[in-house]
């Protein structure tokens, strides 16, 4: 079996075969470990999403890929108008493609808001043409021709991640969704008290009593069906709201 090629640049992490062996090259060195274990239990409602001009390849990725379901395209364009990619899906494409690159779709997809990891297959070792599909956000660059375990844990490791990704933009959502029930003035010590700021404080901040800022958070431990400031600072995490209170202060 063929090895990427050598003297890869710091950010390429390179991951072991089950022969012990170096396949595939990582662009993704910055995910959470969680994210990059292949041990979790996948959903079957993911799918892989195999993009190659050769009839062959794909026939060969779908049987490789036969533990989940697949759809197979022969161009990029047949992808973007039938393939309905969602978050918590896969991609994989091959990087030279006529019409539309691999790393071209890359491109439309990041316009497109489409968070969906996308495995990268290339028939050359080619250091340049990973740092390009890195920075267009591919989730790995493998090398053809490729063991058929290489691929399966690739793309588990892209499903976990992407399953990762489904499972925090839910949290964020249900998150966002409960903070809709807060008046203006009841998020704004919303977000000062889950940035860690005392009551006293809070209140010198926004112009109010101290007393109305415990008023204030009652009523929000209530609304968020809270029983303590963990509860909201958790909610707040989900929503990715951390530091909001700083922005505040610009204002005031």
């Amino acid at each position: 079996m063929m090895k990427p090629q050598q003297n890869l640049p710091a950010w390429a992490v390179t991951h072991k075969d089950f022969d012990g062996g170096e396949a595939g090259l990582s662009l993704a060195p910055h995910l959470p470990q969680a994210a990059l274990e292949t041990t979790l239990t996948l959903p079957i409602a993911q799918r892989v999403f195999v993009v190659d001009d050769d009839p062959l390849v794909r026939a060969s990725l779908c049987a490789i890929l036969k533990e989940w379901p697949v759809e197979a395209f022969a161009d990029a364009t047949s992808f973007l108008r039938e393939g309905n990619g969602r978050c918590g899906d896969c991609l994989i494409v091959d990087i030279q493609m006529p019409q539309m690159s691999g790393i071209e779709l890359q491109h439309v997809l990041n316009t497109r808001g489409v968070i969906i990891p996308v495995i990268v297959l290339s028939g050359y070792a080619d250091v340049p043409l990973a740092v390009e599909a890195m920075k267009a956000g591919a989730f790995e660059f493998i090398q053809k021709p490729f063991d058929a375990k290489t691929l399966q844990a690739s793309v588990g490791r892209a499903l976990a991640w992407a399953q990762a990704q489904r499972l925090r933009h839910e949290k964020k959502e249900a998150a966002l969704g409960l903070l809709e029930r807060l008046t203006d003035r009841e998020r704004d010590v919303f977000n000062y008290l889950t940035d860690g700021y005392a009551n006293k404080v809070v209140a010198y901040q926004l112009g109010i009593s101290p007393r109305t800022v415990e008023v204030h958070r009652a009523r929000i431990l209530e609304k968020l069906d809270a029983s303590c400031l963990a509860d909201l600072v958790r909610i707040a995490q989900d929503a990715e709201l951390r530091g909001t209170s700083q922005t505040q202060q610009t204002k005031i």
